[in-house]
């Protein structure tokens, strides 16, 4: 999607696309809630069985700013070297 299709989705009326939030084992980190589209991504994830295992999993940071660009970061701790000999 670019930012006429977000803009015509809102239907004229002023939505605050950008958002951030930390996804730490699948459950939202930050203490406010994301904005409306934020929540859309939160859901979306949650709803797919393979996204939702792999959130569940890991830890990600997501951020999407006003020009429409959605960063995700893998921010999980690394593998201590004992659990990679396993």
């Amino acid at each position: 999607m670019n930012s006429i299709d977000f803009i015509r989705a809102a239907g004229g009326r002023k939505v605050k696309f950008d958002f951030s939030f930390t996804l730490l084992n699948g459950r939202l980190e930050n203490l406010e809630l994301p904005t409306p589209l934020g929540k859309g991504l939160i859901d979306a994830l949650q709803d797919d069985e393979v996204s939702k295992q792999f959130v569940k999993t890991n830890q990600f940071h997501f951020s999407m700013n006003k020009n429409f660009e959605l960063m995700i970061r893998n921010t999980s701790p690394a593998p201590k070297p004992e659990e990679l000999l396993q």
